[in-house]
């Protein structure tokens, strides 16, 4: 596999696990991602398993998703981390830690317009802030789709550093924050495996875009 091949695939395997633990933080556990997780087999050599908190938060998951409990008790915890109905000790809205606790801050209102451009939208529509990091992280994987999906060399760069420029203004400033509240409060420990993964996969995005064209000045 040559270079260009190796990085298309690399953004395809980025792609599709972008979505999957944007799903994992968006709604509880379910029943076909359980068994998908349960029954994950890691090989070192594995793409995503070339940064140590990916590969340990995806066998963190796949252990976890191997009790029989684990739908229920999950659940249980992902209301309690993310949803509440009182006080929700890990918030999973950018607002919150970039906008003094704010949500629908100026950090929400840029990202929204920044999905209406590309034609992004989230299923809540308005009733739900757009920097929550489900939605930046599925919106994270469609700039990389986009950057993939061309072959325009000037198109390719331009995606490639719109993606980059999102990735370094909208999720790296407040994620790690996020991820620490997780490992704090986390009484089960498949939304620390979560983290983990995610944490490995923004590595993984940004030594990516690093590598491809940034920019389309002439």
């Amino acid at each position: 596999m040559n270079v260009c091949d190796q990085q298309e695939a690399s953004l395809q395997a980025l792609q599709v696990m972008l979505r999957f633990t944007a799903s994992l933080f968006r709604r509880p556990l379910t029943a076909d991602a359980c068994a998908y997780l349960a029954a994950l087999e890691l090989e070192e050599d594995d793409y995503l398993c070339q940064v140590s908190s990916c590969r340990q938060g995806l066998t963190t998951l796949s252990d976890r998703c191997a009790d029989p409990e684990a739908l229920t008790q999950t659940s249980v915890e992902f209301h309690r981390l993310f949803v509440g109905p009182h006080h929700v000790p890990c918030p999973p809205w950018g607002s919150i830690y970039l906008d003094e606790g704010r949500l629908f801050g100026p950090t929400s209102l840029e990202v929204a317009r920044l999905y209406a451009r590309h034609g992004f939208a989230i299923p809540e529509g308005k009733s739900e802030p757009s920097d929550h990091i489900a939605y930046e992280l599925s919106f994270l994987a469609e700039l990389l789709a986009l950057a993939e999906s061309t072959d325009d060399a000037i198109a390719q760069r331009d995606a490639t550093a719109e993606a980059r420029q999102f990735l370094d203004q909208f999720v790296i400033p407040w994620f790690p924050l996020f991820a620490e509240s997780v490992r704090t409060e986390d009484r089960d420990g498949l939304y620390r495996g979560l983290v983990e993964v995610t944490d490995g996969l923004l590595q993984l995005t940004t030594e990516v875009l690093e590598e491809r064209p940034a920019s389309s000045a002439n």
